[in-house]
């Protein structure tokens, strides 16, 4: 018989990955220039957070929130390039039929 840890383990496993999943599936059907928007975004307030958390500005001192939030903007930059160089060509042929 599983133990109430077991399956708080399991359950815990499987909506993780089920979540990740049905979001990177949600992404995948965003129109490409959707994407190319958010990728540009996400690097852009990465790079601007990392710049003003390492003081890089001159204004005040350093504020390591600001690096770690610049970092994570670049993290999901990154993963949203990922998703669209990862997606299947659409179909060319449909917009030609008339």
């Amino acid at each position: 018989m599983l133990s109430l840890d077991d399956y708080d383990v399991f359950f815990r496993q499987f909506l993780i990955t089920s979540t990740l999943e049905q979001i990177v599936m949600k992404f995948k059907n965003l129109p490409a220039k959707k994407l190319k928007v958010l990728m540009v975004l996400f690097f852009g307030t990465g790079a601007f957070g990392i710049i003003l958390g390492n003081n890089l500005t001159g204004m005040g001192e350093p504020n390591p929130m600001f690096t770690v939030m610049g970092v994570i903007n670049l993290f999901l930059g990154a993963l949203v390039g990922w998703i669209f160089l990862t997606r299947e060509p659409r179909d060319s042929r449909k917009k030609r039929k008339k």
